[in-house]
């Protein structure tokens, strides 16, 4: 089996966070390490030109471990042009949207092309793994999964105020990276506002909740989530494009079998996004979670597919008894149900003729092709 990396990074800053934070906990000895004890590991990096130097710089400690390759964004062809080409003149949000997507198209062409049993391990510069995350989640993919999916949750690094040496020192006591139980107590006192206003008891609940976060209790969270993060995955030649990002169809229409995806617990694998406040726009707003809404919600951000996702429960997990966990995990699936079957009696009732009715009809109940995701409404 040959594990192929996407990290997209470019520029002193990116580059510089990619290096302090999300490549040490790759890098932690139950990770990429671990990994390159059984399979050949191909580490591939994209930039622009510009960044080239010191982009390869900063994979110095990778080259232990894997094949390091590196992609200029000037020269990287992807459907007949470059990847620069592409993004020429797109505004700064877009742009990162873009060439991440431009990336992830070129790898799976070049892992398919290259044979060997691929799997694609999607990392970007803002994201911290829990140690054994990698090994658990390529040893899922080895068992018959096709994709490794998680909640995109969200720390904020001015709530946390974590350097890198603080808790990925390089001494031999700490070198063996976090602990998905840091990560889960992280997000119970460090949560960055979005990932805060998804938690169902908020007084500032978000109108976009991609992911929702039922406490259990203060021993952690039952997570269920709409949208999901593609870490592993295996790449489908019938398959190779999307015109939205990766987390909103991709895995769903890549792999359409009842087993094929997997949403593993905090306990196996284990990842949060680490952002600035300036990084991320969020502006919480008083309201307090309603199924009316989440109904509404459903109805005009989700396709129907995606409750294939929703149904499975994440146990982001410190502690408490499988008692606790497995009633907070009906209650959330009770809710969910309620939500859906409003959407269902909402589309019987109202008018044909209800502005906007169609549009969302097409959205949520037809196929995924028809699913109207953010980037597709712009």
């Amino acid at each position: 089996m040959i594990v192929h990396f996407v990290q997209t990074v470019w520029g002193e800053e990116f580059i510089g966070k990619w290096a302090a934070f999300s490549l040490r906990t790759q890098l932690a000895a139950g990770n990429i390490p671990r990994l390159a004890t059984e399979h050949d590991i191909v580490y591939h990096l994209y930039t622009d030109r510009a960044s080239l130097a010191l982009a390869w710089q900063a994979s110095a400690p990778l080259r232990a471990w894997a094949e390091v390759q590196m992609h200029a964004f000037e020269t990287t062809l992807v459907d007949g042009r470059t990847m620069a080409a592409a993004v020429e003149g797109l505004p700064p949000a877009t742009f990162k949207h873009e060439i991440n997507r431009l990336s992830e198209f070129h790898l799976i062409d070049a892992s398919l092309a290259r044979g060997g049993d691929p799997v694609i391990m999607l990392t970007d510069s803002d994201m911290l793994f829990s140690v054994g995350s990698f090994w658990e989640a390529v040893s899922l993919i080895a068992a018959g999964r096709k994709v490794v999916g998680l909640p995109g949750l969200r720390l904020s690094m001015e709530r946390l105020a974590w350097r890198a040496e603080s808790f990925l020192a390089t001494d031999e006591e700490l070198r063996h990276g976090l602990d998905p139980r840091t990560l889960v107590a992280a997000l119970a006192g460090g949560a960055h506002p979005a990932t805060e206003g998804c938690v169902v008891t908020s007084d500032a609940f978000t109108d976009y909740p991609a992911q929702i976060l039922w406490p259990v209790g203060d021993e952690g969270f039952v997570c269920r989530a709409f949208f999901i993060h593609p870490l592993a995955f295996v790449p489908n030649p019938r398959c190779r494009r999307f015109d939205s990002t990766i987390d909103y169809d991709f895995s769903l229409a890549a792999w359409g079998g009842p087993d094929d995806i997997v949403l593993p617990g905090s306990a196996q694998v284990m990842m949060c996004k680490y952002s600035a406040m300036r990084h991320f726009t969020y502006c919480p707003t008083a309201r307090r979670f309603s199924i009316g809404e989440l109904a509404h919600f459903l109805l005009s951000a989700t396709n129907r597919a995606h409750r294939r996702l929703v149904s499975m429960p994440v146990r982001l997990r410190l502690g408490g008894s499988e008692e606790e966990w497995l009633r907070v995990e009906a209650e959330s699936a009770a809710v969910m149900d309620q939500a859906y079957a409003l959407v269902d009696r909402a589309v019987e009732e109202l008018p044909p003729d209800t502005p906007g009715l169609a549009i969302c009809r097409r959205s949520h109940f037809g196929p995924l092709s028809e699913f109207l995701s953010p980037q597709r409404q712009r």
